[in-house]
């Protein structure tokens, strides 16, 4: 299976946060962590920990962009692997735990102010705040994430008002996510960059 979005937006901070947000809220009420989870996992070992435990990928250095986000959970072909997209990069060994069927790309906002009233905001009406999520089997997942620009359609009016339809291409990010029976071991780069400069 996958889903797209279009327009994904950073909200003016240069991370985005993709996981489980139910079991991140489990995880803040089990630890009594405050409601301010990004001074949290800022000043703590929390955030490191999280993150090794599959409860949460953090993505930084995204640039202030509009961009298309591919959720991909198929042995289907990457967009990527089209010949009029271009990769950037794949970042390999995330993994993520999903206790709650559904995970959500989200940005570092919502770590200021991480309430009841918030994140059940969140969950229930995430197209309403144009936020990528994706209802998934609960379980293990290992978790690639690929960078780069894919061939988009967009419309717009001519001169003479007809609508006319054409092709761009756009940042993306496809998030390739893998079932497993069990936990894998994290391997990834915890201070990678995801940053996609336009082409040119």
């Amino acid at each position: 299976m996958k889903k797209t979005f279009s327009e994904v937006l950073n909200d003016t901070i240069d991370y985005f946060l993709l996981g489980d947000i139910e079991l991140l809220w489990n995880y803040k009420i089990k630890n009594n962590l405050s409601n301010d989870l990004a001074t949290e996992f800022t000043t703590k070992e929390n955030g490191e920990e999280i993150v090794k435990n599959g409860v949460l990928i953090p993505m930084s250095r995204i640039v202030n962009q509009p961009y298309t986000i591919i959720f991909n959970t198929s042995a289907n072909e990457s967009e990527f692997e089209k010949e009029e997209n271009s990769l950037s990069f794949k970042k390999s060994g995330y993994i993520l735990k999903v206790e709650n069927r559904k995970i959500i790309l989200f940005t570092w906002w919502i770590l200021n102010d991480f309430s009841d009233e918030k994140v059940k905001e969140l969950v229930e009406n995430p197209s309403k705040w144009n936020k990528p999520f994706i209802e998934i089997e609960n379980g293990w997942y290992d978790v690639d994430i690929l960078g780069g620009f894919t061939k988009q359609p967009f419309e717009f009016k001519n001169k003479e008002g007809n609508i006319i339809k054409d092709y761009s291409l756009e940042p993306t990010f496809e998030f390739k996510l893998t079932l497993r029976n069990k936990k894998n071991d994290f391997k990834a780069n915890i201070n990678d960059s995801f940053e996609l400069l336009e082409i040119k």
